[in-house]
């Protein structure tokens, strides 16, 4: 193994790094400076954020649970086009104006959109996520979702969930 100094001579590891307590003796007015330059903006970035409250509903779409012998199933059940029905049912505008009179939740956007381009915000704002991925245990089908929304307000995240 090399000696300390033959690290040196080669290029190694330099004199003012093996001194940490030295750097910090020196530079300490700089370091505390930076130190609290980055608590100050921590604390203003906290202090001017605006608090967002998400309500998530789970859904959990499942094949028909009746035996086949006792009920013939005239009609294939796919999952997918079930929920994009449901999903379609849901987010139609007539449910969500429902919604949106009753929760408000784009308060500042009421007196200067209509309820068309609120319900379309709503859209956007409504995730739709897969929670656990397609189980299948013969002919049946599980699918679990979650479909999370955000607002300014408790009471508006929860009338969406």
């Amino acid at each position: 193994m090399a000696e300390p100094e033959a690290f040196e001579a080669e290029g190694g590891v330099r004199e003012v790094l093996r001194d940490p307590i030295g750097i910090l003796r020196r530079r300490w007015r700089w370091m505390l400076g930076a130190f609290v330059a980055g608590v100050i903006a921590v604390v203003a970035f906290v202090v001017t954020m605006k608090p967002r409250y998400q309500a998530t509903a789970r859904l959990m779409v499942t094949t028909q649970q009746i035996r086949e012998d006792l009920v013939p199933n005239t009609l294939q059940d796919d999952i997918i086009e079930r929920l994009n029905a449901m999903l379609g049912e849901v987010l139609s505008r007539d449910r969500l104006a429902d919604l949106i009179e009753k929760y408000d939740p784009y308060p500042d956007l009421r007196d200067s959109t209509t309820m068309a381009e609120i319900a379309e915000r709503v859209r956007a704002d409504v995730k739709f996520e897969a929670v656990a991925g397609l189980r299948t245990t013969g002919k049946e089908q599980a699918a679990l979702f979650a479909i999370p929304f955000e607002a300014r307000t408790p009471e508006a995240a929860d009338g969406f969930a």
